[in-house]
Order: C-alpha cells, then sequence, then structure tokens
C-alpha cells in the first residue's frame, strides 16, 4: 500500500470497535489494475490467449461491477489489517458488514441461518476514483442455496448509501 489511509476508530460495546477506513484513490487504482491482470490470466475469451486479452475486450465481456470486486476481494485484507495496525488495534477476527436482517426478508429468502446468505454491496463507479461510492445501506442478500435474491433496506445499522470508495490524496 503506497498511501497513507485515513482510519476512525469507534468504541462499540462489549469490547468492540469499528474501524473506518478510507483507501487512497491511487491504492484501489492499483488494486484495479492487479485484478485486471489477474482476471486477463484466468477468463477464456475467443480469439485471446490468457493473458493478452485487451482491457476493453476484458471489461466488455465481465464488465467494471466484476473488475471492481474482485479488486477489493483482492486487497481489502491488506488495507484492513495495515489499518488496524496503524490505529493501534490487535483485532482477534476479521472484519465484519454485519447487520441484522429483519425476519420478513429472512423468511421472503428461505434464510435459516445467517451462514445461507452470500451479501454484496452495489458499487457506482464514477469517471474519477474518490467520486466512486458503496451502497452499504441497502446491501444484496442471496440464499447461496436456492439462490433468491433481495436487496433489502438497513435502516437502523447506521450505514451510508453513498459511502465513500476511496479518497483523494
Amino acid at each position: 500500500m503506497n498511501g497513507q489511509v485515513q482510519t476512525e476508530v469507534e468504541e462499540l460495546p462489549e469490547n468492540r470497535v469499528r474501524l473506518t477506513v478510507q483507501v487512497p484513490s491511487h491504492d484501489v487504482h492499483h488494486a484495479i489494475e492487479h485484478a485486471a491482470t489477474d482476471l486477463a490470466a484466468s477468463v477464456k475469451i475467443p480469439g485471446f490467449r490468457k493473458g493478452k486479452v485487451p482491457r476493453q475486450v476484458l471489461l466488455q465481456r465481465v464488465g467494471k461491477d466484476r473488475l471492481m470486486a474482485e479488486a477489493i476481494d483482492s486487497h481489502i485484507t491488506g488495507w484492513f489489517w495495515n489499518a488496524a495496525a496503524r490505529s493501534r488495534l490487535r483485532p482477534v477476527a476479521q472484519p465484519e458488514y454485519d447487520f441484522e436482517l429483519d425476519s420478513d426478508a429472512a423468511e421472503r429468502l428461505a434464510l435459516n441461518a445467517a451462514e445461507d446468505a452470500v451479501v454484496f454491496a452495489v458499487v457506482t463507479l464514477r469517471e474519477r476514483l474518490e467520486d466512486s461510492t458503496v451502497n452499504l445501506l441497502g446491501p444484496i442478500v442471496v440464499n447461496r442455496f436456492t439462490h433468491e435474491a433481495a436487496q433489502v433496506v438497513l435502516p437502523s445499522a447506521g450505514y451510508s448509501v453513498r459511502a465513500p470508495l476511496a479518497i483523494a490524496t
């Protein structure tokens, strides 16, 4: 990680904290480049050898959302642990995007346990990465077994519809 992440630590009950991390845009750009290289090496696109797919063709085939998800998934652990170390925190578990799903939504999706769900957040990409946001207030919840899905609204979770995805440095 090249840039200085900005962190905010909020004390919560039961010896927990909420660590808010803002990642510099150039670090997110690096993650996107890395993800594009990894995806180009792994996807099969007719007419191209693995690893030789032009970026525009890759984006047309897999889409910006997939590329962004790959970038964040591959780098989020490092960003989190670096931010925790800089904040002098010693986490005993992986970070959580934590919320309570209301019983109506859980029933509608036939979810019997939290482990039955896969959660996605909608990312809005803008021309400038630091203008891009992620909707943490309205995640998409998918039943991993039935593939039923719904976007749910979490009004009491304290999350934002437009949480910043990156910060300008």
